[in-house]
């Protein structure tokens, strides 16, 4: 609300230079609560921004000043520091307006803008001229990262009471609780400027004669049109309407539009080709070779303790003998001990000229074996990158259009090279498609069931081929040293308990007696049926994504007893699965992602629905916990479909947490599989690539992560569907997570 402006003493047209006082960003005026005239050097800023929020134009503000109860200042619309104290809730603004019209400095208790020409113009004088305005005012709240805007719409009126212009305050607060700060911005949401504009007492809200008119007409208006609506559409129970899932259309898309990446799509897919080799050969006698390389320790000890680093230097060579000159090799170290059922991962350090060092972190006490995997060559990932980027063809979609009694199949998938009618499936908010051609006599919306195959196609050259054979994959690099024995010579460090929002380190732990033990953290004791209870006591639990976290839900209901499953499912592969304890009072429910789904059985897609979507469904809430996993499914399709449904999953966490906060969410990685399984569609450099996209797009919100690549290298589990014990210190962990 807006005083009545009056004259403040001391605020003439040439205004002395005011007193100054030291603040801890800069000087403020101690005599006048007016500015002086800006500097010149802000007076050309044509954009006045709070945050990154810079999307209105707004005149120059050279005609701006502004000032607040206790003289902490900020001119030309610019924002107070990041440190400053909180403002008061009102703030005092002088206008002016030419030099031709002088007149006393003026300050109201809101923020306003003037005009262009006021920039090296004198005060302008500011009186309601005893009439009482209306003051229209709006809330707006828009979520960006942390912050919640509110903008607030003021009226600007003449003497005669008609609207020349609307000045918008923004607030700003952080939502994170006791850290409220506010800051104030300028923005005008007209283009015209403020002459001859005077500032009201906004306190009286009678308002004028034509805006209660107005308001009053626009009132009936509103009540017609619901009466109106109501009388064409009947009365439907939002119970009952189900989600917007996939929105059949029926169109001819052009095959390589339906997907385009985003500045920062883009931004990140360039960053993980800059550490990809580019490379071609005609001979694969000139690829790397892991019998013919060799490892050797650097600097090595006469003694070792635990919590010591050992490094280890890997020279590359081709198979005619020849020393590597580039990088780009993709290598799985890992140190174990079988008595112990001991392992850990190790970091491999590429100098991209046939050198490589590898480092590990002696966890245990005893004896530690190493093993150094050329898993692929640097040709061979060189060549699965090309291809994966050539097309869409290495899967089939068959998709089922069911009308009553009669069914017909046709081919779907992201890309349908036809000229036959199309239906596009797409959710509402995301660009993401999928297509089916369109079936004679048969709707869009008829689409009932989906299943997969691969095809007989492969994108690799017959030079590449040899590259992938099993004897080329996996090939343990012979090393000069044996085994190391490490003593216990301090006491190990006291961690503190695994919460979310912690940075997973690589590598984050180590198994030992066939438990795993984070490196950065500890994880609560959780071998009794009790326990593990206790910590999901009166909670909601969704698992969302592919068959590897299912393996969570599975497993939990497997070693809690007192669960009722439910299979929802009643055709074709699974799909949902929902089990209660009423006893404890703990729901879990599982939901595996939408397309891409690799499957040869049918599976329903009336109930599909994309991650993010049954993410944006979740009410959220300390009692809410959220796992997601994906990857698996999106090997064989190029990396800018799991680019994008990365982004979009972010950006649907994000809007989680922005309406609960408090709502535990964790991202389990992908998990390593068998080396034999069509390594062009599934190999484990493409889950390697996916996880690092992964962890590059999340690392800005408080999400847990689970480390299922790490701890499947530890346990040296190379199946898709790791045994149980792996599967159970998954859950520890994830339950560790829940319950800090």
């Amino acid at each position: 609300m807006l005083d009545t402006a009056e004259p403040i003493p001391g605020c003439t047209s040439d205004p002395p230079p005011p007193a100054e006082g030291r603040t801890r960003w800069g000087t403020r005026p101690t005599r006048s609560p007016c500015l002086p005239e800006p500097d010149a050097d802000c007076l050309p800023r044509a954009r006045v921004s709070l945050l990154c929020l810079e999307a209105l134009e707004t005149p120059r503000a050279g005609g701006l000043g502004l000032s607040r109860d206790g003289g902490r200042d900020t001119r030309c619309g610019r924002p107070l520091p990041p440190d400053a104290d909180p403002p008061a809730p009102s703030l005092q603004v002088c206008c002016r307006r030419p030099r031709s019209q002088p007149g006393p400095w003026l300050a109201t208790r809101s923020l306003t803008i003037c005009s262009k020409e006021s920039a090296m113009a004198g005060p302008v004088p500011l009186t309601s001229a005893g009439r009482s305005y209306t003051q229209s005012i709006y809330k707006q709240y828009s979520e960006f990262k942390d912050f919640q805007f509110i903008t607030s719409t003021v009226s600007l009126r003449d003497r005669r009471g008609k609207e020349t212009d609307q000045c918008n305050i923004v607030k700003s607060r952080p939502q994170a609780p006791k850290t409220w700060t506010e800051r104030y911005s300028l923005m005008s949401s007209s283009k015209r400027r403020c002459r001859e504009t005077h500032l009201a007492d906004l306190k009286g809200m009678s308002g004028s004669r034509k805006r209660k008119i107005f308001l009053a007409v626009t009132f009936i208006s509103i009540i017609f049109i619901l009466f109106s609506i109501q009388r064409q559409f009947p009365q439907v129970s939002l119970a009952n309407v189900p989600p917007p899932i996939l929105t059949p259309t029926s169109t001819v898309p052009s095959p390589r539009s339906s997907l385009i990446l985003s500045e920062d799509e883009l931004l990140l897919l360039n960053k993980i080709s800059q550490v990809i080799p580019t490379v071609s050969i005609n001979n694969t006698k000139l690829a790397s070779n892991a019998k013919k390389s060799r490892a050797i320790i650097i600097n090595p000890k006469k003694k070792y303790c635990t919590g010591d680093k050992l490094l280890i230097q890997i020279e590359m060579f081709d198979s005619l003998g020849n020393r590597k000159t580039y990088g780009g090799d993709f290598i799985r170290p890992r140190m174990f001990n079988p008595k112990l059922q001991a392992g850990a991962s190790g970091v491999v350090e590429d100098f991209n000229n046939g050198t490589y060092h590898v480092h590990f972190t002696l966890f245990w006490e005893g004896k530690v074996s190493i093993s150094l995997l050329l898993y692929h060559s640097s040709e061979a990932v060189s060549a699965l990158w090309r291809a994966r980027d050539n097309d869409y063809g290495l899967i089939a979609f068959t998709g089922t259009f069911v009308n009553r009694n009669q069914s017909i199949k046709t081919q779907c998938g992201f890309k349908v090279d036809s000229g036959k009618e199309v239906c596009e499936y797409k959710p509402a908010r995301y660009q993401e498609s999928f297509y089916c051609i369109k079936a004679d006599n048969f709707d869009c919306s008829t689409f009932t069931f989906l299943q997969t195959n691969n095809r007989p196609v492969t994108f690799l050259s017959n030079t590449e081929k040899p590259l992938f054979n099993r004897g080329n994959i996996a090939v343990n690099i012979p090393a000069e040293f044996g085994d190391i024995d490490v003593s216990t010579c301090t006491a190990p460090a006291n961690l503190r308990i695994c919460t979310t929002g912690m940075q997973s380190p690589f590598p984050s732990g180590f198994v030992l007696r066939n438990k795993w033990r984070p490196a950065f953290c500890k994880v609560p004791d959780f071998t009794t049926q009790n326990q593990m209870y206790a910590c999901l006591k009166e909670k909601m639990v969704y698992f969302f994504g592919d068959s590897t976290v299912r393996q969570w839900f599975d497993q939990s209901i497997k070693v809690l007893k007192g669960f009722k499953n439910f299979n929802l499912t009643l055709y074709g592969f699974p799909s949902q699965f929902f089990a209660v304890d009423d006893i404890w009072n703990i729901l879990m429910f599982f939901k595996r992602h939408s397309h891409p789904f690799v499957t040869i059985r049918p599976y329903v897609v009336k109930d599909d629905s994309y991650m993010s979507d049954e993410i944006d469904h979740v009410v959220g809430g300390p009692h809410h916990v959220v796992a997601i996993s994906f990857g698996q499914h999106f090997r064989p399709f190029p990396i800018q479909l799991f680019t994008r449904r990365v982004f979009n999953v972010h950006k649907a966490v994000e809007r989680l947490f922005v309406r609960s906060p408090d709502t535990k969410v964790i991202i389990k990685t992908e998990n390593i599989r068998e080396v034999h399984k069509d390594p062009q569609r599934f190999s484990d450099f493409h889950g390697y690539v996916q996880n690092l996209i992964v962890m590059e797009v999340f690392k800005d919100l408080p999400v847990a992560i689970v480390d299922a690549w790490d701890m499947t290298i530890a346990f040296n589990s190379y199946k898709i569907h790791p045994p149980d014990v792996v599967v159970l210190n998954q859950i520890h962990m994830f339950l560790a997570y829940i319950c800090s």
